[in-house]
């Protein structure tokens, strides 16, 4: 009980503050006395305001404190009364919201809120959660994007961390089918001599750029076990890639060109020409 009344007597207090010009505290402190005469009233300080007072003997100069503190409440326009306290209560829970994913497997949700009735006068929140997820299926079927790639020399080609391509022709732009739900695709490049470099792009079902070797690749000269693999932690070996810059072969000439996207770059782990092997990644959103 004397829980509820100490709820009360802020929620009244709160109420009468803006109605008495005598009141000699800011709001702020006035929170501050009524915490303190809470304190009182829980102690046993005889209240003449009509709020509930627990049992207990205060000594004389708490006495003092607390009278002074209630002769300024009065001040407030402050008194205790009684408030009929409401527990809250959920309501319905709305409709399903779309489906995350346009195709594929993705997440749905849907919410309530706590307002049947809203909680008052220090009455109980709802318990519980105010939002539910769940699996879905997009209502469209997921088309694979097509990925072109090249590497000067020798090039493997992972997605998901499985090796869909391999070659050791440097002139070839091979295309490859890459699922809706791809995760990552990776890229194994052997420098056997000379000029080097990577570059790819990859394009949806209607024949949009949607992605291209550029600075948001990570790469790096060293090899580690379960690079090319989507739950893979890239350390402090992989960076931004050395960009081999704009007049590069493998992005101005033949058969690279048939690579349209025009935000590719010809790419290559930051050691450069020192990397016979350049290993890089990219994380699809």
């Amino acid at each position: 009980m004397r829980n509820f009344f100490a709820f009360a007597i802020l929620l009244t207090l709160l109420v009468m503050i803006a109605e008495s010009g005598d009141c000699p505290w800011s709001k702020k402190k006035l929170k501050k006395k009524l915490k303190r005469y809470n304190s009182c009233l829980k102690k046993g300080f005889p209240s003449s305001l009509g709020c509930e007072s627990g049992e207990g003997d205060l000594k004389k100069k708490k006495l003092k404190k607390c009278s002074r503190i209630e002769k300024g409440l009065k001040k407030c326009g402050f008194t205790c009364e009684e408030v009929a306290v409401t527990n809250g209560g959920w309501s319905d829970f709305g409709d399903w919201s779309d489906c995350s994913a346009s195709c594929g497997e993705g997440t749905q949700t849907r919410s309530r809120t706590c307002d049947n009735p809203a909680p008052e006068n220090g009455g109980d929140e709802c318990e519980g959660d105010a939002e539910e997820v769940q699996a879905c299926t997009g209502t469209s079927t997921c088309e694979p994007f097509t990925l072109k790639a090249s590497c000067d020399d020798d090039m493997s080609v992972y997605i998901d961390g499985v090796q869909k391509h391999a070659d050791k022709n440097w002139q070839a732009v091979p295309s490859l089918s890459v699922p809706a739900s791809s995760q990552v695709i990776a890229i194994k490049c052997v420098n056997t001599g000379g000029e080097y470099g990577i570059v790819g792009t990859m394009q949806d079902s209607d024949g949009n750029d949607v992605m291209a070797t550029d600075a948001s690749w990570r790469c790096s000269g060293v090899e580690e076990a379960g690079w090319e693999k989507p739950n893979f932690e890239e350390g402090s070996n992989w960076k931004q890639p050395q960009d081999r810059g704009d007049g590069h072969f493998m992005v101005k000439n033949a058969p690279w060109n048939q690579m349209t996207a025009p935000n590719r770059r010809s790419i290559w782990s930051s050691g450069g020409s020192g990397d016979k092997i350049a290993y890089c990644r990219k994380t699809l959103n």
